[in-house]
């Protein structure tokens, strides 16, 4: 329905309070938890686990309003916020764990912009490395998916030419090697460990 639409456009847009009044009229599960994030993305694994979690449009909405104001207070609690926000855009992305939210609408997304803007701002807020380290590579995931949106991998013949790397946050999260999540990302993701060890 219109409303629907255009309260997900809002929520995709990152206009959380025009977004809630839609979903006060109409909302769906969305069949996961849009706050959990990996190193290495797993659709399957989360839809399983997290299947019947409580998040629907407004209920999600309703968290993303009150991290929101948390993100403008600043400080740490500010940054960890701003991560949490990441996440949940990052996964209503085609990249995401609840991409099953714009499901039969004409809103889906592989743009994950809004995503990259919020964990840029954990990135500038915190002063914890671990999750600075979390916020860079998280970054730089929104930002691979950004470049698969619009780069080809493959030639016309089919042969592949890999994946894009992500020139603004990979070299960000190098200078972060002497922190434990850099350490399992290295062991979890094989396109940021070929890239370091160029």
């Amino acid at each position: 329905d219109l409303q629907f639409e255009l309260a997900l456009r809002h929520l995709l847009d990152g206009d959380f309070a025009a977004a809630q009044v839609g979903f006060k009229v109409t909302s769906k599960k969305l069949g996961t938890d849009p706050f959990v994030i990996h190193i290495v993305d797993c659709h399957d694994c989360d839809h399983a686990k997290y299947g019947k979690s409580k998040w629907d449009h407004a209920n999600l909405t309703a968290k993303l309003i009150e991290l929101d104001a948390k993100v403008k207070a600043g400080g740490e609690v500010g940054a960890d916020a701003a991560m949490q926000i990441g996440n949940a855009l990052y996964n209503l992305t085609y990249w995401g764990n609840a991409r099953a939210a714009t499901a039969e609408t004409h809103q889906k997304t592989e743009d994950a912009s809004l995503a990259m803007k919020y964990y840029k701002r954990a990135f500038e807020l915190s002063k914890n490395r671990e999750l600075k380290a979390k916020a860079a590579f998280l970054a730089a995931k929104a930002e691979l998916g950004n470049l698969l949106s619009t780069t080809a991998v493959a030639d016309a013949s089919g042969t592949s030419r890999g994946l894009p790397v992500p020139s603004t946050w990979f070299p960000v999260m190098k200078q972060f090697a002497n922190t434990r999540y850099y350490k399992e990302v290295i062991k979890e993701c094989g396109h940021f460990a070929s890239w370091v060890s160029r």
